[in-house]
């Protein structure tokens, strides 16, 4: 079993350089004498998820992907919000309306190559798109509001106009 002499207060970083290298993060338990030597490594860990730290640079700040560990900082910007799940129309549900637009975004329409496009749920059922803007074939169309090439933003309801109690929400990828 492990002592450790105890201090008064606990460890704050004195500078952005008051970090720990991995390596010797992992020795951190035989290599602490102190408490206050445990809460260094520990505090350089929980940099380390939160922030990174470039290999060479030991700024708790920077990333450290070289080591094959993603930050907290990291992920963020890998999960930005290129997938909308449940993304609500701000277009009017009115029973009249049948048109509803995902503006400013766009989403991807690929059929042919990825098979990606939008999903259109209407109170948790989900729609089935079609190319042919007749009823028999399909519950929407997908178009793009700015004309051929501007990006898909639009679905046009076939079979229905919802009421405003309805819940119409799309899954869609977005267009980069």
């Amino acid at each position: 079993m492990t002592t450790y002499l105890r201090y008064r207060q606990i460890r704050r970083a004195d500078d952005v350089t008051d970090q720990e290298t991995s390596l010797a993060i992992l020795g951190a338990i035989p290599s602490s004498v102190t408490e206050e030597d445990y809460q260094r490594f520990f505090l350089s860990r929980l940099r380390q998820v939160i922030y990174g730290n470039a290999p060479g640079t030991h700024h708790w700040y920077d990333d450290f992907l070289g080591e094959g560990i993603l930050s907290l900082k990291d992920l963020s910007g890998i999960l930005s919000p290129t997938v909308r799940v449940g993304f609500p129309f701000p277009d009017p549900k009115n029973g009249i309306n049948r048109v509803f637009s995902t503006t400013p975004l766009k989403f991807v329409h690929d059929l042919a190559g990825t098979g990606k496009t939008i999903e259109v749920w209407h109170n948790g059922r989900r729609l089935i798109q079609t190319a042919a803007a007749s009823p028999g074939a399909g519950d929407y169309t997908v178009s793009e509001s700015g004309g051929l090439g501007t990006g898909f933003d639009t679905i046009t309801l076939l079979t229905f106009a919802p009421v405003g109690k309805s819940s119409l929400v799309a899954d869609f990828q977005v267009a980069p």
